[in-house]
């Protein structure tokens, strides 16, 4: 397995732990405040989840740090004690290349990565964008080609195949302009959507205007790389490192 396969999946379940953890809630009020007052200032770091893993114990993660803990009641108070070094989180960080990049839009004050895929049949160009500070969990996907397809209604759908197994588009919008002669299908799709391309053999395809589009090896590549640079960022935001940006419009961050 490519090493950055296994920094790709790493980091998304790393990212969606922290997800899951932030919104457990299940957590007693009187432990979670001991664990915020200790954790807190052993990983200098305010926002911080928390993960019960019994008997006790605790995990307290954030600002790319972790550490766990074991909380006692004495006396009318919760104690907690560290029980282990403190770790970092943060997966190696893999660099934009020419089809895969990360950009601060000065404008909207937010981080955007992008990525672009080409070499299909009829002449197709697929374009993938997302800004976690904006939706920490959506990639816009936009398809464009000359020409239109001769079923009017083929560009209605849009959806991406993750190993043959399907995930519509969210919002979907198509534009078959006859006077331009051209194509163009915009779509959001979950991040969580693309999490089994971190497994070895991984086929990635999208459902374009009536045709499917196939992902090469190299292709795939790519995609993980642009998968890879969105987590690293959605992590800075998750930790605090960077600032969360309240949405802007619909499309303001897709291409």
């Amino acid at each position: 397995m490519r090493p950055y396969i296994v920094v790709l999946l790493g980091a998304l379940l790393l990212w969606g732990a922290a997800l899951g953890d932030a919104a457990a809630g299940d957590i007693p009020r009187a432990i979670e405040a001991a664990l915020r007052k200790r954790a807190g200032h052993d990983l200098a770091c305010e926002r911080l989840a928390f993960t019960d893993i019994g008997g006790n114990g605790f995990q307290a993660s954030g600002c790319s740090r972790r550490a766990t803990y074991v909380c006692a009641e004495g006396r009318g108070e919760v104690v907690c004690s560290r029980d282990s070094q403190i770790e970092s989180t943060s997966a190696p960080r893999v660099e934009p290349t020419g089809n895969v990049s990360r950009r601060y839009d000065e404008t909207r004050q937010l981080h955007v990565v992008s990525g672009k895929f080409s070499g299909f049949d009829r002449h197709v160009v697929i374009e993938m964008t997302g800004a976690p500070q904006a939706v920490l969990d959506r990639i816009h996907v936009r398809g464009s080609m000359p020409g239109i397809p001769s079923n009017a209604t083929a560009c209605e759908t849009y959806a991406i195949r993750v190993n043959d197994q399907p995930f519509a588009g969210i919002e979907v919008r198509a534009n078959v302009d006859r006077g331009v002669w051209k194509s163009d299908v915009k779509a959001q799709f979950l991040f969580g959507n693309f999490r089994p391309l971190g497994r070895r053999h991984s086929t990635f395809a999208i459902d374009f205007c009536g045709a499917k589009l196939v992902f090469s090896e190299a292709q795939i590549d790519e995609l993980r790389k642009f998968l890879e640079i969105f987590s690293q960022v959605a992590q800075d935001v998750q930790a605090g490192q960077l600032e969360q940006r309240v949405p802007p419009a619909a499309d303001t961050v897709a291409l």
